[in-house]
Order: C-alpha cells, then structure tokens, then sequence
C-alpha cells in the first residue's frame, strides 16, 4: 500500500520498520494495522511477524533450491573427487541478513 497498491504487503512491513527507505511510511503503517487488527497485534508486531515469516520462507526456498542443485550427479573429475557441495553460510537480502543453518 505504500507503493500505491490495494492491500497490504512484506514491503510495508519493512518500509514501517525502517528496512527500506521508499514510499509513504505513513500508508506502511496503515497498512500494518489491519494485519495488526486480523493478528491481534500492534502495528510493530505484525510488521516483524511478517519480516520473520517472510524470511523463513525464503531461508527454506534457498534450502531447497540448494538441496536440488547438490542432487544433481557429479560432472567434472574435482567434483567427483573432493564431493564438493554448495553451502552457503549467509543470505544477503538488501540491508537484511538472515543466517541459514549449516546442512551437512
């Protein structure tokens, strides 16, 4: 909504938050407030429930996304004999660091 659309988004959420630095703060909160309403809970506690939700589902997306890409069999002979995996430690989104769990 505080990008002009019709019904709330994670935008308003981190635009109320102060995570992103674009378009009317005043219709983040706005917006914030009837999740608030339908959660019952303030404009900040809905705004970091959606943050968190919001960065789990991408955290287990990239997971899963990663788990396909290491299922894949072994093309080159360093692959084949050093089984290296892709393991990222860190997933930088903007201004927002979310850590992933190490899998093994």
């Amino acid at each position: 909504m505080a990008l002009g659309g019709p019904s709330p988004t994670p935008t308003d959420a981190f635009i109320y938050l102060g995570l992103l630095k674009i378009g009317d703060v005043n219709l983040a909160e706005s917006a914030m407030a009837q999740i608030g309403r339908q959660l019952d809970t303030d404009v900040r506690g809905a705004s970091e429930t959606i943050y968190q939700l919001f960065g789990k589902i991408i955290k287990n997306h990239s997971i899963k996304i990663l788990d396909e890409i290491n299922e894949h069999p072994v093309y080159t002979i360093y692959e084949l004999l050093y089984g290296k995996k892709l393991i990222p430690k860190k997933l930088l989104l903007s201004e927002v660091r979310l850590k992933l769990a190490h899998r093994s």
